[in-house]
């Protein structure tokens, strides 16, 4: 699979795997990797049909991603990595987690997607069931 990414730190150090929201790219993290470049080697992805990555022939889900980020987690030979994933890349990390446990050191979501909040019934009720 051809996937854009950029690649900061030590060569020898952990791999921490920055995945970004739907609709935005490597370019969101770069901040924060490199105030961290410390702490490992960093590597920014583009997803598939995001930033620089090319479109996949078909729509995807979330399963889609992640079993093609197996691969080429696998291709790449950096697993099993720290997953950081900003809402949607949230959603396709758990998925990875889930689908390809081997290849998930640890995990770290910021503002993660997809986990409806629970309410009681009276918030529930007033706001005409919005999650």
């Amino acid at each position: 699979m051809e996937l854009f990414t950029r690649t900061i730190g030590e060569k020898d150090s952990p791999v921490i795997l920055w995945a970004h929201g739907w609709g935005h790219s490597h370019e969101a993290f770069m901040p924060l990797a490199e105030s961290l470049v410390r702490l490992g080697k960093h590597v920014l992805i583009d997803f598939p049909g995001f930033g620089q990555s090319p479109k996949p022939d078909a729509d995807w889900a979330t399963e889609d991603y992640a079993d093609a980020m197996a691969a080429w987690i696998k291709e790449q030979g950096i697993g099993p990595v720290i997953w950081v994933g900003h809402s949607f890349g949230g959603r396709v990390g758990i998925q990875l987690a889930a689908r390809h446990p081997d290849l998930i050191k640890a995990m770290c979501l910021i503002a993660g997607a997809g986990l409806k909040r629970k309410r009681p019934p009276l918030k529930k009720s007033l706001f005409f069931g919005c999650a």
